[in-house]
C-alpha cells in the first residue's frame, strides 16, 4: 500500500494498494485519517473481490478546512482473504492551493516614471483563478502608496500601473496581490547587483580622462582570469548510484571556463571509467583501480557529451506508479516477457512541473525492487525603425500578454517577468520532492533516482509504504559519491582542433580624423530614413489567439540600437495557463550610425559647438561625409567665429574612420530663432549611411517675465459682452522674446483645470509646496462629477496626480506622524504642516488610496499638541506660512483654528479611524471654545486682525457655532469693491508690502498671495451660507487674480482659492453654454472661438502677433466663460525694487567651468520667510553637487533640487546678516560666446519680493570656437 507523504484541503488521497498472494478472495478494507490527538479527520470503507497482482484504488476525502501540520497518520486494517494491518505516520497537510504571479515591465524604474503591471493567481492544474484580485503597492517605508481592490478581468489576468513621483523614496517596492493566498513582488528604484563567477580574481583600476570637461576619474573592478579556456561540468540528473538492469547515462558538457559555449573549432572528448574494488590477501586489504569502459566521442556546437552504460539482469513483470505534485496521477501493471519492453505514459498537464515514475515488481521470495508551448519574431537582426511581425502560438481564444523591452534595461537587474522557469519554480512548491533547478542543457532528458535500495526509491518518490512483503532498507554510506572536475582541464584531453582559437590582430587605432587617400569616385550610400524614436519598453499590450491558435502583430521597431527582449505568457478558459519556454530577441542593429551630442537647451546668439559622433563596427575603414543639414534658424561659423555658408544643402565635413572605432566631428553653429529647431543630420560612406533628427530647444537672453489679464464673461442673463484689453512691454524687451497667447474655456475654473499639473510653474520641494500639485485635483474632480463632466481621461489624468503627490507627500513624514517641510531634515514636525497633510488627505481619500494608519499617526500628533486646559493647538516646528507666525495678537486663534478646520474635514469625510473618533470630537470641542474665548474677549476687532477673524469664522462656520453668524458681519465692514468685484486686502501693517516696480509697471499688478488667501476663505463661508449673490462677486475677483498657468502666486492661497472656487461653481453650474467669442486687433484680423456644452473643458487658444497693442474681446451666446490673454517676454535686468541684496562672483574661471560664489542677505527688519534660491545654469554647463558649501548659511539651508538647466536651494529663512553659497559649475558640452543667466532669490510664499542678478563666465562669454574646441577638434 502506498499513499503520498504530502496532502491539501479539500483534495483526495490516492491510497494505492496491491495483493501479491497467490490465489482470489473478497477483501475488507478501512482506512482512517486521524490527528495526533486520535480524532478521526476523514475515513472510508471498502470490499472488493481481490485478486494477485491486480491494483485497487482508494480515494480517501481531506477536509477543505483541515489545519496544516505534519501531525497527521493514517489507520488501515484490512480482513477476509487477507488480512493486514498498518499505521502511517508524519503524513503532511500543506495549505498551499494556488500560485500568484505579477508581472512588471521594467525591473528597475527612476523617480518620475511609469510602472505598469499584471498579476493573476494559478491553481497546480495551471488554471488561471477569476476570483476578485487585491492589488497594494508599499514604499520602501512600508507605506502603502496606491491600492487597485477587487480587480477582475474575463481571462482572470488583472493589469494596472502607478506613476512615481518625480519626488520618492528610492529603494526597494513591494507589489502585493491578495487572491486566494497572498503574492509578492519587488520592485527596485534603482538598486544595482553584483554576481559570483568563477575564476581567480584580479583587481583591475583605470583612470579616465574626459577631453570635453578636462574631468579625471577613476575608479577599481574585479574581473577573472582562467588557467584555462575550457573545463567539463557533469550533469545534475546524474544520479549517484548504479542500478544492475537499468542503463545509466552520462552526461557532461564542455565549455569555456566562464560557462559560456566553447567556439570553432570542434573537437573530440574522450570518456574514461574505472572503477575501485578491494583485494583481501591473508590479513591485509588492497584497493585496485580497474577501467571499465572508454571512448572517444566527438563534440558539436553545443558542448554536450552523452553516453550511456548497462548492466543488465532478468526482471519478469512490474507495477508503474506515476506521481506529480504529490498525487497519483496514472497506474497500472505491465507483463515483462522479455529482457526490456517500451510502455506508452500519457503526459498531461496534471504532472506540471515534473512528474515521478516509479516501477517496481516483486520476487519470487517476496522482495520488491523498484527504480523511479511559442513566439518568435520573423527576423533576428532589423534596422532600426523597420516592421517587424512577433507570432505568437498558443491553444485558439487564448489571451496574449506581450512584452518587449530594452535588453540593457535589464542589465539593471532581474526582471518582474511571467517565464517558464518561474511558474516551473512556483508549481515545484506543491511538490513534496525536490527537483534540480537545471541548466538549460541539462534539462532535456528525465532524472533517474539516486536510491541505493528499494526503501530509499519510495521515499524519493514521496510516498509512504505499507507492505508485509520483504522491503530492503540500506544504510547510508559514511563518504557520499562526488564527481570532481579540476578546473585546469588540459586542452590535449579533448583531442587535436582544441586550439586557443586566436583570431587577427586588433583594429587599428584611428585617432587621426584625416582625409582618407583612398579613391572617392564611388557614390556615397544614402540613408533609407532617419532615426526619431527612442524607447525603453517598446511593446506592452495584449491581444488573443485565432482559432488556428496564432496571434500575430506587426510593429515599427524603435530607433534605439539595442537588442529587445520579448516574453509573452497566455490564458486559456479550458487549458489554463501558457508561458513561452524561451523569450522572443530581435537586434535592432546598425554597423554604422551617428548620434548627436546636445545640450538640454542652448540661449539665442551662443556659439554652440555640436558633436556628432560617428560609430563604425565594419570590417573595413570608411571615409565618411558628415553632413548638418541647412536650417534657416541656424547659422553656421569657423572656430575664429566667421560665417560659414554651404553651397549645398549641407555643411560637410570629411572624417575618415577606422574599422571598430568611434570617432567625432564638431560644427560650430549659432541658433537665431527662439523655440524648438528641428537638428538633422547624416553620416555617409560608400558602404553605408545613417541619419537622425533631434530637438534643440533654443531660449531668448535675459529674464523671463509675464503677465496675464483674466476676463470673466458671464452670459447668464445678458446675452453679449465685450471687453478691450491693452497690451505694453517695456522699452528694453529683449526683441523677439515676446509671446502673447489668448484662451478661453467655457467653465467658471477656467486654465485652471488646463494647467492643473503645474498651477504655479515653480519648484514644489518642500512638504507644504507638494499639496499644490495635490489638493486642486481633488476640488476638480468632485466639482465635474457633480455636474456629470468627468470623463476617463480626466479621471486617469487627476488619478496620476494624486498618486505621485501622496507618495512624495510621506516623504516628508517623521516617526511620530506628523510632517514638516523638509521631513527627517527637520528638528520636529509642525502642527500647522501636520493639519494641512490630515485636511488634504482626507479630502482625497474618496478619489486615491490613503492608509489609514497614516492618517491615525497624524491625528494622534496633533491631539497630543493641544494644551488640554485652555484647548488651544501649539506649534513645535518651523512654521514659514506668514498667516500662522505668532508674535502678535492676531495669530492667537489662527493655528487652532486651522487644526479644527483639518479634524473636521476628516471626520465629516470618515476619514478619522474608529477608535480616534471620540478623541477627535473631544479635542474640536475644545478647540472651538479657546476660539470663541478668544474673539469674545475682544471689545473690537482691528482690521490689522482680519485674516485672524477670517480664519476663525470659517471654522466656527464649519462646527455650526452660533457667534459665526456675528462674525462675519464684522467680516463684511472690511471689505473692498471695484467693477463689480469684492475682495479683503491685509494692510501693510499686518504683512508685508509687495516690493514696487521700479522701471516699467505692466498693465495688471499682482496682488498679495494673503489677500487671495483671505478672500478664499470668505467666498468658502458664502459657499456654506448657500449666498450666490456676493459669491459672484468674490469669485470674479479671484479669477483675475489668476497667474498663467491656472494657480495664483504660492501654495495656501492657490488651494483654497480653488477650493473655494470649485465649491462655488457646483452650485451656480450652467447645463446650458452656447457661446461665440471672437478676438482682434490693430491689423490681426483674429480669430473665433465656438464654446458649447460638447467642449466646455477644452481650453482653446490662439497665439496672437507680438506687435499687437490691443486685443478686443467680443462674445454672444449664453452661459459662464473664462477668457484670460497671457503675456510673456524677456527683459536684460529685473523690474521690481529688490528685496534682498544678492552678489555673484565666478572663481577659478576657465574654459572647463568655474565656481561660482553667491552671498545674499534681507533687506527689511527681522528674517523673510521661507528663502528660495533658483540659479540658472548656462549653456552646456552643469552644478557639481559634491562641491557645494553651504557652511555661511548658519544651518538654513534645507534642501537642492537638479533639473537639466536650474539649480533650486531651500533655505528656513533669510536673515540680514550676510549669507553665502559656493558650487562648482562644470562644462559637458562645447559652448562659446555664452550669455549670461539669471541667479534668483525670493520668498516662497510672496514671489514678487526678489532680486534677480545675472551671472557669467568672463572666460567662456569671450572666448571663440578655437579656444574652447581647440583647431585640431573643430577645424
Amino acid at each position: 500500500m502506498t499513499i503520498p507523504k504530502v496532502t491539501r484541503p479539500g483534495t483526495d488521497i490516492d491510497i494505492c494498494i496491491t495483493i501479491w498472494k497467490k490465489g482470489s478472495g473478497n477483501v475488507n478494507i478501512a482506512t482512517a485519517l486521524r490527528n495526533n490527538n486520535g480524532q478521526t479527520i476523514s475515513g472510508i470503507s471498502k470490499t472488493y473481490a481481490g485478486t494477485s497482482g491486480k491494483l485497487h484504488m482508494l480515494k480517501l476525502k481531506v477536509p477543505s478546512d483541515i489545519p496544516s501540520g505534519y501531525n497527521y497518520h493514517l489507520d488501515t486494517i484490512c480482513t477476509g482473504w487477507i488480512v493486514f494491518s498498518k499505521t502511517i505516520g508524519n503524513i503532511q497537510v500543506d495549505s498551499k492551493n494556488a500560485s500568484m504571479f505579477i508581472q512588471t515591465d521594467r525591473p528597475i524604474y527612476k523617480p518620475g516614471d511609469l510602472v505598469q503591471f499584471r498579476a493573476f493567481g494559478m491553481k497546480p492544474s495551471l488554471d488561471v483563478i477569476k476570483a476578485p484580485i487585491d492589488v497594494i503597492i508599499f514604499d520602501p517605508l512600508k507605506n502603502r502608496v496606491k491600492q487597485y481592490l477587487k480587480l477582475q478581468e474575463d481571462h482572470g489576468v488583472v493589469s494596472g500601473f502607478l506613476h512615481l513621483s518625480p519626488e520618492t523614496h528610492h529603494g526597494r517596492w513591494t507589489i502585493e496581490m491578495k487572491q486566494l493566498i497572498h503574492g509578492k513582488v519587488d520592485i527596485k528604484i534603482p538598486m544595482w547587483f553584483l554576481y559570483p563567477s568563477f575564476g581567480t580574481s584580479y583587481s583591475l583600476f583605470v583612470k579616465v580622462n574626459e577631453t570635453v570637461t578636462g574631468k579625471e576619474a577613476n575608479d577599481t573592478t574585479i574581473f577573472q582570469l582562467y588557467t584555462s579556456k575550457t573545463k567539463v561540468v557533469f550533469s545534475q540528473s546524474m544520479p549517484s548510484t548504479f542500478k544492475p538492469g537499468l542503463k545509466y547515462t552520462i552526461m557532461i558538457r564542455i565549455e569555456k571556463s566562464d560557462g559560456s559555449s566553447i567556439e570553432l573549432p570542434l573537437g573530440t572528448a574522450k570518456i574514461i571509467i574505472t572503477y575501485k574494488y578491494s583485494v583481501k590477501v591473508k590479513e591485509s586489504i588492497t584497493t585496485k583501480t580497474k577501467l571499465f569502459f572508454t571512448k572517444a566521442v566527438a563534440v558539436d556546437k553545443s558542448g554536450v557529451v552523452i553516453q550511456q552504460v548497462s548492466f543488465p539482469k532478468h526482471a519478469e513483470s512490474g507495477t508503474v506508479y506515476i506521481f506529480s505534485k504529490g498525487t497519483i496521477v496514472q497506474q497500472g501493471i505491465f507483463a515483462m516477457k522479455r529482457l526490456s519492453r517500451k510502455q506508452t505514459i500519457r503526459v498531461t498537464h496534471k504532472m506540471t512541473p515534473s512528474f515521478r515514475i516509479l516501477v517496481y515488481y516483486v520476487r519470487r521470495y517476496g522482495e520488491i525492487v523498484a527504480d523511479a508551448v511559442t513566439m518568435e519574431f520573423d527576423k533576428k537582426i532589423v534596422e532600426p525603425g523597420q516592421a517587424v511581425n512577433l507570432k505568437v502560438k498558443a491553444d485558439p481564444g487564448s489571451l496574449v500578454n506581450i512584452l518587449a523591452v530594452d535588453k540593457s534595461v535589464l542589465l539593471l537587474g532581474n526582471a518582474n517577468d511571467i517565464t517558464a522557469n518561474n511558474v516551473l519554480t512556483k508549481l515545484q512548491g506543491f511538490t513534496s520532492t525536490p527537483v534540480p533547478l537545471f541548466r538549460e542543457w541539462d534539462s532535456i532528458g528525465s532524472v533517474a533516482d539516486s536510491g541505493v535500495d528499494s526503501k530509499t526509491v519510495f521515499t524519493n518518490s514521496g510516498v509512504f509504504i505499507a507492505t508485509d512483503c520483504l522491503l530492503i532498507g540500506h544504510k547510508e554510506f559514511e563518504q557520499s559519491v562526488q564527481y570532481y572536475v579540476s578546473p585546469m582541464v588540459p586542452p590535449a584531453a579533448f583531442g587535436p582542433g582544441s586550439g586557443n582559437g586566436d583570431g587577427n590582430g586588433g583594429p587599428s587605432d584611428g585617432t587621426q580624423a584625416v582625409l582618407a587617400q583612398k579613391d572617392v569616385s564611388k557614390s556615397l550610400a544614402s540613408p533609407s530614413r532617419k532615426r526619431v524614436r527612442f524607447l525603453e519598453t517598446w511593446l506592452w499590450l495584449n491581444t488573443t489567439t485565432n482559432r488556428n491558435g496564432v496571434a500575430s502583430l506587426k510593429s515599427l521597431v524603435p530607433d534605439t540600437i539595442t537588442q529587445w527582449i520579448a516574453t509573452s505568457f497566455v490564458v486559456n478558459p479550458q487549458s489554463g495557463l501558457g508561458v513561452a519556454a524561451e523569450s522572443a530577441k530581435i537586434i535592432t542593429y546598425q554597423r554604422f550610425f551617428m548620434r548627436f551630442e546636445l545640450p538640454y537647451s542652448a540661449i539665442r546668439g551662443e556659439t554652440l559647438i555640436l558633436q556628432i559622433t560617428v560609430f563604425n563596427y565594419r570590417n573595413e575603414d570608411l571615409k565618411v561625409h558628415v553632413n548638418l543639414n541647412k536650417n534657416v534658424n541656424l547659422t553656421f561659423v569657423d572656430v575664429k567665429g566667421n560665417i560659414v555658408v554651404p553651397k549645398a544643402t549641407a555643411w560637410t565635413k570629411i572624417l575618415f574612420v577606422p574599422k571598430d572605432t568611434v570617432k567625432s566631428v564638431y560644427f560650430p553653429i549659432i541658433p537665431t530663432k527662439i523655440g524648438s529647431t528641428l537638428l538633422d543630420a547624416s553620416v555617409r560612406s560608400t558602404a553605408a549611411a545613417d541619419a537622425v533628427q533631434r530637438p534643440l530647444l533654443v531660449k531668448p537672453e535675459g529674464i523671463r517675465e509675464n503677465y496675464n489679464i483674466p476676463v470673466v464673461i458671464d452670459l447668464r442673463r445678458k446675452r453679449k459682452f465685450s471687453a478691450k484689453v491693452r497690451i505694453t512691454f517695456p522699452d528694453f524687451v529683449i526683441p523677439d522674446s515676446q509671446f502673447i497667447k489668448i484662451s478661453v474655456i467655457g467653465d467658471l475654473i477656467g486654465t485652471t483645470l488646463a494647467g492643473v499639473e503645474d498651477l504655479l510653474r515653480m519648484s514644489y520641494g518642500c512638504g507644504e509646496q507638494n499639496l499644490v500639485r495635490f489638493v486642486p485635483n481633488v476640488f476638480i474632480s468632485v466639482y465635474l462629477k457633480s455636474t456629470n463632466r468627468l470623463t476617463n481621461d480626466i479621471k486617469d489624468k487627476v488619478d496620476r496626480y494624486l498618486s505621485a503627490g501622496y507618495q512624495r507627500q510621506l516623504s516628508y513624514a517623521h516617526v511620530d506622524g506628523s510632517f514638516s517641510a523638509f521631513g527627517k531634515s527637520d528638528r520636529y514636525g509642525s502642527t500647522w504642516l501636520t493639519a494641512f497633510v490630515v485636511k488634504s488627505f482626507a479630502q482625497a481619500a474618496l478619489l486615491t488610496y490613503i492608509d489609514p494608519n497614516v492618517m491615525r499617526k497624524a491625528v494622534r500628533f496633533l491631539i497630543n499638541n493641544q494644551i488640554k486646559e485652555t484647548g488651544e493647538y501649539k506649534e513645535k516646528g518651523v512654521v514659514y506660512q506668514k498667516s500662522m507666525q505668532g508674535g502678535s495678537a492676531s495669530s492667537a486663534a489662527s493655528l487652532t483654528s486651522y487644526v479644527v478646520i483639518a479634524l473636521h474635514e476628516a471626520l465629516t469625510r470618515k476619514q478619522i479611524p474608529d477608535d480616534a473618533i471620540k478623541t477627535t470630537q473631544e479635542s474640536i470641542k475644545d478647540a472651538v471654545s479657546f476660539i470663541i474665548r478668544i474673539l469674545e474677549n475682544r471689545t473690537l476687532i482691528a482690521k490689522n486682525n482680519q485674516f485672524e477673524l477670517v480664519f476663525a469664522t470659517y471654522a466656527l462656520t464649519l462646527v455650526d457655532a452660533r457667534i459665526s453668524r456675528t462674525l462675519l458681519r464684522q467680516i463684511e465692514r472690511y471689505s473692498s469693491r471695484k467693477d463689480g468685484t469684492k475682495f479683503w486686502k491685509l494692510t501693510d501693517d499686518a504683512a508685508n508690502m509687495i516690493q514696487p516696480y521700479v522701471r516699467w509697471t505692466p498693465p495688471k499688478t499682482k496682488v498679495r498671495a494673503l489677500d487671495i488667501e483671505m478672500t478664499s476663505y470668505v467666498l468658502l463661508i458664502y459657499n456654506i451660507r448657500k449666498d450666490i449673490t456676493n459669491g459672484v462677486q468674490v469669485v470674479k475677483w479671484l479669477n483675475k487674480q489668476k497667474n498663467p498657468f491656472g494657480g495664483f502666486i504660492s501654495t495656501q492661497d492657490t488651494v483654497i482659492a480653488i477650493q473655494a472656487i470649485t465649491g462655488f461653481a457646483e452650485k451656480t453650474f450652467v447645463e446650458q453654454l452656447n457661446a461665440v467669442l471672437t478676438v482682434k486687433g490693430d491689423s490681426w484680423t483674429g480669430h473665433t472661438f465656438t464654446v458649447d456644452n460638447t467642449n466646455s473643458l477644452v481650453l482653446h487658444s490662439v497665439d496672437a502677433p507680438r506687435s499687437i497693442q490691443q486685443i478686443s474681446i467680443d462674445c454672444a451666446g449664453s452661459g459662464f466663460l473664462m477668457s484670460e490673454v497671457a503675456v510673456f517676454f524677456n527683459v536684460p535686468e529685473e523690474l521690481r525694487k529688490p528685496a534682498f541684496d544678492l552678489n555673484t562672483t565666478v572663481l577659478n574661471d576657465s574654459v572647463l567651468g568655474f565656481r561660482l560664489k553667491l552671498c545674499f542677505s534681507w533687506l527689511r527688519g527681522g528674517n523673510s520667510t521661507m528663502g528660495y534660491m533658483e540659479i540658472a545654469l548656462p549653456t552646456g554647463m552643469e552644478a557639481d553637487m559634491e562641491s557645494m558649501n553651504t557652511t555661511r548659511t548658519y544651518g538654513l539651508y534645507k534642501k537642492r533640487e537638479a533639473s537639466s538647466d536650474h539649480l533650486n536651494l531651500y533655505f528656513d529663512w533669510i536673515t540680514t546678516k550676510e549669507m553665502c553659497v559656493e558650487i562648482n559649475i562644470d562644462r559637458v558640452n562645447l559652448v562659446a560666446k555664452q550669455k549670461p543667466v539669471p541667479a534668483r532669490l525670493s520668498e516662497y510664499y510672496e514671489q514678487s519680493n526678489e532680486v534677480i542678478r545675472m551671472y557669467e563666465s568672463n572666460v567662456l562669454s569671450q572666448a571663440s570656437a578655437e579656444d574652447v574646441c581647440g583647431l585640431d577638434r573643430c577645424q
